[in-house]
């Protein structure tokens, strides 16, 4: 099975934004060929998300959402297709519940090639703070489950409330 996380570094705060977008898109990590985003520029990805944050006066409190998908071992893809499913996912958040931008880069630097994701929390088109809550989550699960399927990955599979994973 994919794994696919929420991560929550820091409360995933506006002060800590560009250091998380340095942290995806460090040379050691990826490499610029392996770089997306959806309705932002990968050379200027902070400035960016920061001047819709100030446009609608949404520059504090959470900052942005860092997923991360795992791929499972077994599902050794061709780089070129794993980019292509790294796109995909990457437009399917970013048109996720409204408009939002989102920097996808893949990792290199452990023994499977993973992706991370790091999505603006603020429509840039209507200024509305998007929350993700358990619900929503599940939502983006599923929708990413049909672009994997699309791919031959594993799905990811979801957990009960009690952490069980679900067949």
């Amino acid at each position: 099975m994919s794994i696919f996380t929420m991560e929550s570094d820091q409360g995933n705060l506006v002060e800590s934004l560009y250091k998380k977008i340095i942290y995806i898109t460090r040379i050691t990590a990826s490499r610029r060929d392996y770089i997306y985003g959806a309705a932002l520029s990968v050379y200027n990805p902070y400035g960016e998300m920061m001047l819709v944050k100030e446009t609608f006066d949404q520059a504090f409190g959470k900052g942005y959402f860092h997923y991360t998908l795992n791929p499972e071992t077994a599902d050794i893809l061709d780089l070129g297709k794993f980019y292509d499913l790294a796109t995909n996912m990457t437009e399917v958040i970013s048109s996720f519940c409204g408009h939002y931008q989102v920097l996808m880069a893949i990792h290199f630097n452990e023994e499977q090639y993973h992706i991370h994701f790091i999505a603006n929390n603020i429509d840039y088109i209507t200024g509305n703070r998007l929350d993700i809550n358990r619900h929503r989550l599940s939502k983006i699960k599923d929708c990413i489950n049909t672009i994997l399927m699309q791919h031959d990955v594993s799905v990811i599979r979801k957990k009960d409330n009690n952490g069980q994973v679900l067949i």
